[in-house]
């Protein structure tokens, strides 16, 4: 996916003091591994104050706002450049298992989302439980984070 043929990122100014830049393309793991390592690389630059992975997408806030627009325009040249260089960065984590109770007063909804979909209860039980999530980027709470490898 690397190299100069790959799309450009989609750069918005969140703020004074902050540029939001969103990867292209469809939520993948190997896109999302590029921001965590585009997020790794830019961290140490002078000036950045925080590198946020999200989504699909890296935020970057500035311990100072920039003093003009020709220096926001050098910040995002210079992610671009590297957007179209950077080497995924496979993260290896530890696998939580989480207690799901489907049915019952915990999840009385269970049977009306077999009805959508036509499946029986135990196929969405195994469809939802069987698969392995990795973890794309946390949340705004805690315990909240974002999943990938879902339909």
């Amino acid at each position: 996916m690397s190299g100069s043929n790959s799309p450009r990122l989609r750069v918005s100014a969140l703020g004074t003091s902050a540029l939001m830049f969103e990867a292209p393309g469809e939520l993948a793991l190997e896109t999302q591994q590029r921001i965590w390592s585009l997020a790794r690389e830019v961290a140490g630059w002078s000036g950045v104050g925080e590198a946020v992975p999200g989504m699909n997408n890296l935020m970057l806030v500035m311990q100072v706002p920039p003093p003009d627009q020709r220096a926001w325009v050098a910040l995002a040249t210079s992610v671009q450049r590297l957007w179209h260089t950077i080497e995924p960065l496979p993260l290896l984590g530890r696998v939580i298992e989480l207690d799901v109770v489907y049915g019952g007063d915990a999840g009385p909804h269970i049977t009306d989302v077999a009805d959508h979909t036509g499946l029986d209860v135990a196929r969405i039980v195994a469809l939802h439980s069987e698969p392995v999530y990795p973890v794309y980027a946390l949340g705004s709470h805690p315990g909240y984070c974002y999943l990938g490898g879902m339909d």
